[in-house]
């Protein structure tokens, strides 16, 4: 595979995506679907699916129409310069809180699962210094490393989902009726929320090369990506049942550590929490990488490498007094953050969709 001034292609963003969709997944699509939807909400994600289908033919409407343009470039030339920057201004200011966010839920987990007496600052400092250095090589760098990590992380996945079948109870996703449509809408935003980073780093990544390839591609990555979610929320809600995984903070977690007692596997939820850490750090690395096209966008910038390691820091700082608590996060994401994540994903773009669309510049 070769790679023109350091692009990576859609393949490998789409890598990146799915890699990331997975740390947010494990802890927020089971609480988020059983509260709102019960036992029906392992069926959200194709619901979810559904919905999302419209959404990459936009993004390939984007591509077939402003071919390589990011859309920085598209919310100047359909809104006009001055609302395109405001927009811009408000993209940049949630991508920080964001990336924050995913730090602190990042350096909480480590805490409440295997290192309860270490220092929230320490897994910060290394996240941010480790990701630092990566970006200021090439992004190119993180989706090499991320294509070769990422069947491990499947193999691992699946072979949890395999492995909790001995305690999986068919009983907790039943019954299903017709008046689970409408719990299973507001399940939907959950799922919604976090898939919504596929636009996101397809419309602002400068750094990706053939997007035009995103209908089929993307449309193939999500059904990948639907199944696997599917799957995923209907174990832990067979094992666990709905009504106790409203009331655990990582139910993924909990599942995994059942099948130590199978005698077939033991210790594997260390091996589950080493996954984390890595598809954090490609989280967080992704968001800071879409965030370096922003303000290269914002400021007019000729490179964004000399100032990687100043967002890093203030980042890092953000993280620490963005909450106090494991408790103030996950209430942050229910009550607030996932939905506001769908319309900076999804809301927005289809909008500017919308407008290009009556102004015949799509």
């Amino acid at each position: 595979m070769t790679y023109s001034q350091g692009k990576i292609s859609l393949r490998q963003a789409l890598l990146l995506v799915m890699s990331s969709i997975y740390s947010p997944a494990v802890r927020l699509f089971p609480n988020f679907t059983a509260t709102h939807a019960k036992q029906a909400g392992w069926l959200a994600p194709v619901v979810s699916f559904i919905v999302f289908i419209p959404v990459i033919y936009m993004l390939y409407a984007f591509a077939k129409k402003y071919k390589d343009e990011s859309f920085i470039g598209i919310m100047d030339d359909i809104c006009g310069r001055i609302p395109g920057k405001i927009i811009l201004f408000f993209y940049i200011i949630w991508l920080a809180i964001l990336t924050a966010l995913y730090l602190r839920y990042y350096s909480e987990r480590l805490l409440t699962t295997i290192l309860p007496h270490a220092s929230n600052f320490l897994f910060i400092v290394i996240m941010t210094a480790t990701v630092a250095v990566t970006l200021r090589k090439s992004v190119v760098v993180l989706a090499r490393m991320n294509e070769i990590l990422f069947p491990f992380l499947l193999l691992v996945y699946i072979g949890c989902i395999i492995f909790s079948l001995p305690e999986f109870r068919f009983k907790f996703l039943l019954p299903i009726s017709r008046l689970d449509i409408v719990p299973m809408l507001g399940a939907n935003f959950g799922i919604l929320g976090i898939w919504g980073y596929l636009p996101l780093i397809f419309l602002f990544g400068e750094n990706i090369k053939n997007k035009r390839q995103i209908k089929k591609q993307g449309i193939q990555a999500m059904v990948f990506t639907a199944i696997m979610s599917v799957l995923f929320i209907a174990v832990c809600i067979g094992v666990l049942d709905s009504s106790l995984i409203e009331i655990l903070p990582i139910p993924f977690f909990v599942v995994v550590r059942q099948i130590s007692l199978f005698d077939t596997i033991e210790r594997i939820e260390s091996l589950i929490v080493s996954l984390w850490v890595v598809t954090d750090f490609v989280l967080v690395a992704m968001f800071i990488t879409i965030a370096m096209d922003m303000l290269k966008g914002m400021f007019k910038l000729s490179d964004t490498k000399h100032i990687i390691s100043i967002y890093s820091l203030i980042m890092l700082f953000l993280s620490l007094i963005l909450c106090k608590s494991l408790f103030e996060l996950e209430s942050f994401s229910g009550l607030f953050y996932i939905y506001v994540n769908v319309v900076f994903t999804l809301a927005i773009p289809a909008f500017v969709f919308i407008i290009g669309k009556i102004r015949k510049k799509v």
